[in-house]
């Protein structure tokens, strides 16, 4: 599919790989366990071509991480977000169902087009206001991406299971101690990357689910 700019439309027979959209918005949510989110993933780059996360939308269109937010929650603009879901228990030892944070991407061709109508209005006005693009109130940090049901979704505690971290080596993250008063060694690790690439702006779940991934393309013999 090409990003030639263009509202992406989804065919119905389809529908359902990409889920049911949030009320008044274009913003498609779906969960599934890791081994689906594959399937999921070449699905959305067949009907909408080209996607970037909502923090890369910049490369398309002179906008904010925010303004994309807000473009998202008024309708205008597709997103595509798969929730992995795991099995867990939550304090009581009980069982329950938890989705993590999503992989959201927005098409390209969506952004083209919005970077199009830009242009366009700031022609016609002779500019363009932050406030017009973001909203009297920016949304920075998109909290309404996470999955919609709070309980079902995972927290501090399956973050501290998964990278077998303590609540002091939080606490050092928090308050920002300096990288060789860490002593976990995956802290370490991304500090000390961070420290040699200083331009990088990845977050430390990031690095980690990235460190993951190779991990098991390791132990399945990819390169």
């Amino acid at each position: 599919m090409s990003d030639e700019p263009r509202i992406v439309t989804i065919p119905p027979e389809i529908a359902y790989i990409f889920g049911e959209p949030d009320p008044g918005t274009r913003i498609y949510r779906r969960d599934g366990t890791q081994e689906e989110n594959s399937v999921w993933f070449d699905a959305v780059c067949e009907v909408a071509g080209p996607t970037v996360s909502p923090g890369g939308a910049g490369m398309y269109a002179p906008v904010s991480r925010a303004a994309v937010h807000q473009r998202m929650k008024e309708g205008k603009l597709s997103a595509f977000l798969f929730h992995p879901k795991r099995k867990g228990t939550n304090w009581l030892g009980r069982p329950r169902e938890m989705r993590e944070s999503a992989y959201c991407y927005v098409p390209v061709c969506e952004l083209k087009l919005w970077a199009e109508e830009i242009k366009e209005r700031a022609i016609k006005q002779g500019k363009i206001t932050r406030e017009e693009l973001e909203g009297d109130k920016p949304d920075w940090e998109g909290d309404f991406l996470e999955w919609q049901n709070e309980k079902e979704r995972t927290g501090l505690r399956e973050f501290m299971e998964d990278t077998d971290l303590s609540g002091f080596d939080i606490l050092k993250m928090i308050f920002g101690i300096a990288p060789k008063d860490y002593e976990h060694p995956q802290l370490k690790e991304y500090m000390e990357e961070m420290k040699a690439n200083p331009e990088s702006e990845i977050h430390f779940c990031d690095w980690l689910e990235k460190k993951k991934g190779q991990s098991s393309k390791r132990k399945r013999g990819g390169k």
